[in-house]
């Protein structure tokens, strides 16, 4: 017993020590500046390549990083938004078949009279056509295939955004 009480002393003594030095160590105001100037020089290299980057990419017309990160976001954001509408379409769909009318989908809805009447008989062939073929399809098929394109649009405008943002501040 006598062994373990003499090494808990001598652990107890450099215990003491150790501390001691780690006190004074912390204490030590040079050593503390010193190490602070340094991670400021480190910090404001760090910032300056940073900045570099971003004027290289600009030059280059590549993204950056925080160019590709704000835009996933933005594609996260719009993939959960489309999600969202997909399964409430889905849902009034499944509900109530008849709630989307066929004409409701059509790509040319929007068009004013003025520029329906001006068609050629050779356009009016082409939608009968394109018309057959969409009505082969599902008509969930179809509500699917509008809503991705309108989700490409959006993204591709997100994107253009984005760009425009960039080039506007780097102006």
């Amino acid at each position: 017993m006598s062994k373990l009480k003499e090494l808990t002393k001598h652990v107890a003594k450099y215990e003491k020590e150790l501390n001691f030095l780690i006190q004074e160590r912390l204490n030590d105001h040079d050593l503390i500046n010193n190490a602070n100037e340094g991670l400021q020089k480190h910090l404001n290299t760090l910032r300056r390549l940073r900045k570099f980057n971003e004027i290289i990419a600009q030059q280059l017309n590549l993204p950056t990083k925080d160019d590709v990160a704000a835009t996933s976001r933005l594609v996260m954001q719009l993939e959960e938004k489309l999600d969202r509408i997909e399964d409430l379409l889905m849902q009034l769909l499944d509900e109530n078949p008849s709630a989307l009318s066929q004409e409701s989908l059509s790509p040319d809805r929007n068009k004013d009279t003025e520029s329906q009447q001006s068609e050629n008989g050779e356009n009016e062939e082409q939608e009968l056509e394109a018309s057959e073929e969409e009505s082969s399809q599902p008509f969930k098929t179809k509500i699917m295939n509008l809503l991705s394109e309108m989700g490409m649009k959006v993204i591709k405008d997100a994107v253009k955004n984005a760009l425009a943002q960039r080039s506007n501040t780097g102006a």
